[in-house]
């Protein structure tokens, strides 16, 4: 908590990165906005609402439950902002990682 507090008042990465032997695949979601339709409902908090869809597509398997909702009700809420279907598009893809980046627990 202490380094993802500082890392966003500085907005410096707090990040540790583990090097991985082999490069894995993992799924994740490429998304493209509607940045029309996102401003005119978020105004401010787009860029807020646009970061933590971002950072579910990162891996499949959390923004799957999202892609979901979306299809089948048209709507969905993330972070406390409802999202709607033409908001965004999304497609799943795969992508090689050489590394694991985290932020380390400070104790």
């Amino acid at each position: 908590y202490d380094l993802l507090v500082h890392g966003k008042a500085t907005k410096t990465a707090m990040e540790a990165t583990l090097k991985l032997d082999e490069a894995r695949e993992v799924e994740v979601a490429k998304l493209k906005f509607n940045r029309k339709a996102l401003g005119k409902t978020f105004k401010a908090d787009q860029r807020v609402v646009a970061n933590a869809l971002e950072g579910l597509a990162e891996n499949w398997k959390d923004f799957e439950p999202i892609a979901t909702a979306l299809e089948t009700d048209g709507k969905t809420t993330v972070d406390g902002f409802e999202i709607m279907k033409d908001m965004l598009t999304w497609k799943k893809s795969s992508k090689k990682v050489h590394e694991i980046k985290f932020t380390p627990s400070v104790i």
